[in-house]
């Protein structure tokens, strides 16, 4: 069966009032005037129960099958699975979860997105995190700008004999620090609004102990 054959019977079963039989009636009329060889009925019967005339695989064009609520609980289930698992160290996504259950040939990934938010709650939500500097600590740092921020730029040009720069970069040397820092680069998790507080939907506040570099540039002109 040549792809302009499906085609023929697609376009008759998506006529008002068309029936499995009234369609088989169709094609052969069809193919009789056309002076074409014609098709069984098993094999047009095939076509409209969505089944490929190719090693009898399901026909995967047109619209996603809707999520069931046995498709929803089974993602649901996974999805739980799959945060103990990661335990925050990588994301826990749609696509992870549909490829956990066995569901990717069942549902697709924007029809499953809205039913688990609409049924259980579930959206791509941020990590919680403790924040990385206190109240106290940003009034030292606006107050300290502040007092830079009068000095003339005679100061700067004159009065300072370099600026030193320190950078941090993050190296860690036990397979503990490693799992820290792939918890830090987890931004979120596809998750309730409950379950922020879950151990394995936390990021990590970044510690001290990387390795510094320091920069020192002497007699730099005006910024």
């Amino acid at each position: 069966m040549t792809p302009a054959a499906v085609a023929t019977i697609e376009g008759l079963a998506r006529q008002k009032g068309a029936t499995p039989q009234s369609v088989i009636e169709g094609v052969r009329k069809i193919r009789a005037k056309n002076r074409l060889a014609p098709l069984s009925e098993s094999a047009i019967r095939r076509v409209l129960r969505g089944e490929s005339y190719r090693r009898g695989k399901a026909e995967r064009r047109g619209r996603p099958k809707k999520a069931t609520p046995k498709v929803i609980k089974t993602s649901e289930k996974s999805r739980r699975k799959l945060l103990k698992k990661a335990k925050s160290t990588s994301r826990v996504t749609y696509g992870g979860v549909m490829k956990a259950a066995g569901l990717t040939d069942t549902v697709a990934v924007r029809r499953l997105q809205p039913a688990l938010k609409e049924a259980e709650g579930i959206e791509w939500r941020p990590a919680r995190q403790r924040p990385e500097r206190t109240a106290e600590e940003i009034a030292a740092r606006q107050g300290q700008a502040g007092t830079w921020r009068g000095y003339p730029e005679a100061h700067w040009v004159g009065a300072t004999h370099g600026y030193i720069d320190n950078k941090r970069f993050c190296a860690p040397t036990t397979q503990a620090k490693k799992e820290l820092l792939q918890k830090q680069k987890v931004t979120g998790h596809s998750r309730k609004k409950s379950e922020g507080s879950n151990p394995e939907c936390l990021r990590p506040k970044q510690q001290k102990g990387g390795i510094g570099l320091m920069d020192l540039a002497r007699n730099s002109p005006p910024f």
